[in-house]
């Protein structure tokens, strides 16, 4: 019986890497003799056992054998006839394919040793096709090691994703090797190389979107800052998913069974990121209405994660201050000072105690936070190009105010006083030819060049397109949002724009134009009604449409509805109304 320390004690110690656990293979040997030396034996699927001292795993050298697809489908064989070079043999790459011996003899049968020196991940033979599991290995030691992969291996990889062994692995696999890799010295790698074999989209398509594009930067190098400030594994997967839908995340947890702290980060990043960002333009209220949905005043552990994660993305990694995440602690740190108990023993009306502890807690913010800034102050970063926004106070200019706000873009503001005509000088309608507002200028358009559009539904397109959020990624969802965006285009806006004409801005009453349009309103209001009585929003998740439709509901009063008649457009109202970007972007132009 021989036994040779393998696998990755070797090849660390190579590297002279920080050792963690030793694997040993035992040649010669059968179970029983394991046993009577006082090995307990663990292994279900072959021979493993422990120590009886040290606890360290012991495998009895063994071959294996394809019988059905995916990492589960092997046969093995453990007999004392198997070799040690047999046992590498199976192996995923070269460098974990090299053992020694008691003596420290090193014997490395497939090049391990030449490919550590040449910085290179290989497989070991053609039994590597036989394991899907391995291509997240080699994922995984790419972001670890830094290592190059040979060309053949990134071959073989990509034959296994054409032929659907990627399509076999279990969740508990993937999470497993995802979750190692995003721990690593450079989890950007690892996403890069899954990209490159095509296993991305196959094994992890939630995530694809999110390193293709514009994303495709932003977010490795993101990730790879996260692994130099030392974030945990939550922190960095919900960095990795910053800019999905909110679906496609609850998708993911759902399908690999996340861990709930990983689940609840993620979704509250993605939520919130482009506010807290936004921060040091918020009014205290909209400090205090961040506080408490994202449940830092119970949980301030959790928003202090979140607060890293919005500071790594908004920074890079040598980067030390983020002023939105300071002013938020001090938000939080004077909201917490505020005594609940002593408020509500005051209260003589226990019915508003919640109301009373949220007003004192919203003066503790404002003392704390000092003079506020005014809402169409912002802060943009340096250099980076702003988008002009030609707008005027009514619901068309406001759907790109608050998209503007909710992408978190940096933009400027120019009034076009439609009471005034300014729509109509030469200069605007070179720009916009209906002489309409809104319109935009993006100075970073296609191809890099400056781009001028109108319509605000088209804009609302673009800014979805260009960012790749508030457009659902699914193809139901995203028609869903197409067509209810289309929706108040054709219908809500020309029909609640005749009702505020005739009620408002005609010379004298035209009885039939106000019975007319006012029922064609009713009728559009029981349409959204029955809608949003089955969704959240108008496409299940925020988006284009349910911004582009916010602004026309918002003028209730204007057309004489009480919304309390419409009960779920009532619940979906209110809660837009209490996002900050939508509070900022109503009040655009200042």
């Amino acid at each position: 019986m021989k036994i040779y320390t393998v696998g990755g004690a070797v090849r660390d110690e190579l590297l002279g890497l920080p050792l963690a656990d030793r694997d040993y293979v035992v040649v010669g040997a059968t179970p029983a003799q394991m046993i009577e030396l006082g090995f307990k034996p663990v292994g279900k699927d072959f021979p493993v056992f422990l120590h009886p001292e040290t606890h360290e795993e012991y495998a009895l050298a063994r071959t294996e054998r394809k019988t059905a697809r995916g990492y589960r489908g092997f046969e093995f064989h453990a007999a004392p006839d198997v070799t040690l070079e047999q046992d590498l043999a199976r192996r995923d790459l070269t460098i974990n394919a090299i053992a020694k011996d008691e003596t420290g003899n090193i014997i490395d049968p497939f090049g391990g040793g030449a490919d550590l020196k040449a910085r290179v991940l290989r497989h070991v033979g053609p039994a590597f096709v036989e394991d899907p599991v391995r291509i997240l290995r080699v994922a995984r030691f790419a972001a670890r090691l830094d290592f190059a992969i040979a060309p053949e291996t990134m071959r073989l990889m990509r034959e296994m994703v054409a032929n659907g062994e990627a399509d076999a692995l279990v969740a508990e696999r993937v999470w497993q090797e995802l979750s190692q890799g995003l721990m690593e010295r450079q989890p950007s790698r690892m996403f890069r190389t899954l990209a490159e074999c095509g296993a991305l989209a196959v094994v992890l398509p939630e995530l694809a979107g999110q390193f293709v594009g514009a994303a495709g930067k932003r977010t490795p190098a993101a990730l790879d800052a996260a692994a130099t400030r030392g974030l945990g594994l939550a922190e960095r997967f919900a960095l990795s998913m910053i800019r999905a839908d909110e679906a496609a995340i609850s998708a993911l947890c759902e399908r690999l069974r996340l861990p709930q702290d990983c689940r609840e980060l993620a979704l509250l990043a993605a939520r919130y990121h482009a506010d807290i960002e936004k921060s040091p333009a918020l009014q205290a209220d909209a400090v205090l209405w961040l506080l408490q949905n994202t449940d830092a005043l119970r949980r301030p552990a959790r928003f202090m994660q979140l607060l890293a994660v919005c500071t790594i993305d908004a920074l890079d990694a040598a980067a030390t201050s983020f002023p939105a995440a300071e002013r938020l602690r001090t938000a939080l740190n004077a909201a917490q000072a505020v005594d609940a108990g002593a408020v509500a023993q005051a209260n003589r009306e226990p019915q508003r105690i919640r109301e009373q502890v949220a007003r004192a807690r919203l003066d503790a913010i404002r003392r704390a936070l000092g003079a506020e800034q005014s809402p169409t102050k912002r802060a943009t970063k340096k250099g980076k190009p702003m988008i002009e926004l030609y707008t005027w106070t009514t619901p068309n200019g406001r759907k790109v105010s608050i998209m503007l706000e909710e992408l978190g873009l940096p933009y400027r503001a120019h009034a076009i006083n439609i009471g005034q005509g300014d729509q109509f000088k030469p200069d605007y309608v070179a720009l916009n030819p209906n002489a309409k507002i809104p319109s935009i200028v993006d100075p970073d358009g296609p191809g890099g060049k400056p781009y001028a559009m109108m319509e605000s539904g088209a804009i609302l397109v673009y800014l979805a397109g260009k960012t790749g959020k508030l457009l659902p990624k699914s193809e139901r969802g995203k028609y869903d949002a197409l067509q209810w965006l289309m929706f108040q285009m054709g219908h809500v806006g020309p029909m609640f724009g005749q009702v505020h004409h005739f009620l408002r801005a005609a010379k004298e009453p035209v009885p039939y134009a106000i019975e007319r349009y006012t029922k064609e309103k009713d009728r559009l209001y029981g349409v959204l009604d029955k809608r949003l009585a089955r969704h959240e929003y108008l496409a299940d998740e925020y988006s284009i449409a349910d911004i582009a439709t916010y602004p026309w509901v918002a003028r209730y009063e204007w057309h004489k509805t009480n919304l309390t008649d419409f009960p779920n457009v009532k619940r979906w109202f209110d809660a837009i109304s209490a996002r900050p970007a939508v509070q900022r972007g109503m009040k655009v132009p200042a």
